[in-house]
């Protein structure tokens, strides 16, 4: 009898062990690092990693690196610099969060530059 709940008690912990290992649980912002810091660089395939499953169903790897390539090679966009701003006011405790940034880039003309702040 002591061998069974042995073996049933070391099967539950193999178990535990090897599916809580499958899981990520990475922080929101560090996430939010992770994005900017590659759309700063202009990899798209990097920003695209950071998207959350539900996203990634909706549009492809492909069609996000295309149309986001597209674009700032469309306006020749040079020297990307992305900001987070952090907000004093947030609730840590509410589920949803939201992130903004100020985005900054040198574009089509020679000296002028684009900003752009999320709100």
């Amino acid at each position: 009898m002591k061998r069974i709940w042995f073996r049933a008690a070391l099967v539950g912990l193999l178990l535990f062990v090897t599916t809580t290992g499958c899981f990520k649980s990475e922080d929101p912002e560090d996430i939010y690092q992770a994005y900017l810091t590659s759309w700063e660089q202009m990899d798209f395939e990097g920003m695209y990693q950071q998207l959350d499953q539900a996203t990634k169903e909706k549009v492809s790897k492909e069609q996000f690196v295309k149309r986001y390539k597209k674009i700032y090679q469309g306006i020749e966009a040079k020297a990307l610099k992305v900001e987070a701003i952090k907000d004093e006011q947030a609730d840590d405790e509410s589920e949803a969060k939201a992130f903004r940034y100020r985005l900054k880039m040198d574009t089509l003309q020679r000296y002028s530059y684009i900003t752009h702040t999320n709100i």
